[in-house]
């Protein structure tokens, strides 16, 4: 797939933050039909450890990141509960790999991310307005959590992985 300028992306983006709560809620059906796998790991990822509002934040933004990769310009394949998984190990291995490092800080993770990366402009889009969105220090169930936000990066690049895959 090639990849999706910066162009298209903010269009969706645009287009997401008009986006109505009956709107939003067709939409989500759309993707429970096209990707189920991809609505099913958003929903169920890490669920035990982030918040409400943690959740719904990583919904929104994985369903911004099937439409820009949905608009992108080729059709994508059904992402599979498997390839999903993959991906998820390749960037836990990553990650940890790039923590083992003595002077990694969440700065050059990210830079390493990106790096080489067949979406750049997808995730970075996403990736920016997950940082956007965290206020940081809040309490258990208001907003997104700075501890939180390590791993809503790698479920979010996961999703993108595997539908650019």
């Amino acid at each position: 797939m090639k990849p999706i300028p910066a162009r298209a992306v903010q269009k969706v983006w645009r287009r997401m933050d008009r986006l109505g709560r009956k709107a939003g809620m067709k939409l989500a059906e759309e993707m429970n039909q096209e990707q189920p796998a991809v609505a099913a790991y958003l929903l169920g990822v890490d669920e035990d450890l982030l918040n409400s509002e943690e959740r719904a934040e990583l919904f929104f933004l994985g369903l911004a990141a099937w439409q820009i990769m949905k608009e992108g310009g080729t059709p994508l394949a059904s992402v599979t509960v498997e390839t999903l998984q993959q991906m998820e190990a390749k960037n836990v291995s990553a990650v940890e790999a790039m923590a083992d490092k003595p002077d990694a800080d969440a700065t050059a993770i990210l830079r390493g991310m990106l790096e080489d990366y067949a979406q750049p402009e997808v995730l970075a889009s996403v990736l920016l307005r997950l940082l956007d969105s965290s206020p940081g220090e809040c309490e258990e169930d208001e907003g997104i959590r700075e501890e939180s936000l390590g791993l809503m990066m790698l479920d979010l690049k996961t999703v993108v992985d595997a539908l650019s895959a």
